[in-house]
């Protein structure tokens, strides 16, 4: 069985009986909400993306009408995967507003454990929690082991669905301060990236920044789902 489905853990998705249009809509949503040029509001510390209705069908006709589409919302807001609010007013425009974000339930069906996958009988990739060590008997005074530690480069992990991003702690931690709502999305998006076209950066911190300045600069001149899929 493959084990994801559009970023999404099958086995769980199936556990909750969710389909592959409720997937690609969440997908969708998910994408939507981790764009730089999005609208939203922070309630109660969450932010909500202002979406319109109307708009974010355009983007997947495949998924059939109007209604199914907000029936699928409202099916994922009953699972808890997906949080909305309505509002009448918006600024000073006056109106029906829609707002949406995805929840730390939908969150988790993303996260990814390889041991939990070993368990069940899946190929573990990547060995973590293991220290190289130097053979017992080897001298103290060994100028190897010194020089080593004084010009070995910080060490990198592998993070994303399909951890192929490495970053080193200092770089992770910078992502986190500066995208503190949406930086594990943008470490996924380069993560799916280079997994489904091999491509090949020399930094994959300093690719994240250059996507990241790039959807600024595309939000100045078009909508913010218009910025992500050109």
């Amino acid at each position: 069985m493959k084990y994801t489905i559009l970023g999404f853990q099958q086995d769980k998705a199936n556990n909750l009986k969710l389909n592959m249009n409720d997937l690609l809509l969440m997908r969708v949503i998910k994408d939507m909400y981790s764009s730089a040029g999005m609208e939203f509001i922070v309630d109660e510390g969450d932010k909500y993306i202002w979406v319109k209705q109307d708009y974010l069908h355009e983007q997947i006709p495949i998924i059939g009408s109007k209604r199914t589409m907000l029936r699928i919302i409202d099916n994922l807001v009953e699972l808890e995967l997906l949080d909305k609010k309505v509002a009448y007013k918006k600024g000073k425009v006056k109106g029906t507003f829609f707002y949406i974000k995805p929840t730390t339930k939908m969150d988790s069906l993303q996260d990814y454990d390889p041991y939990d996958r070993l368990s069940k009988g899946g190929r573990q990739i990547v060995k973590r929690g293991m220290t190289k060590c130097h053979n017992k008997d080897t001298s103290i005074t060994d100028t190897s082991i010194t020089d080593n530690k004084d010009t070995a480069s910080p060490k990198k992990s592998k993070y994303g669905d399909a951890e192929n991003v490495l970053l080193t702690d200092e770089e992770y931690k910078k992502l986190k301060d500066r995208f503190p709502s949406d930086y594990e999305e943008r470490i996924n998006n380069l993560s799916y990236y280079i997994a489904s076209k091999g491509a090949k950066y020399k930094s994959h911190y300093m690719t994240i920044l250059a996507w990241a300045r790039k959807d600024s600069n595309k939000s100045k001149k078009g909508s913010a789902w218009e910025s992500y899929i050109n």
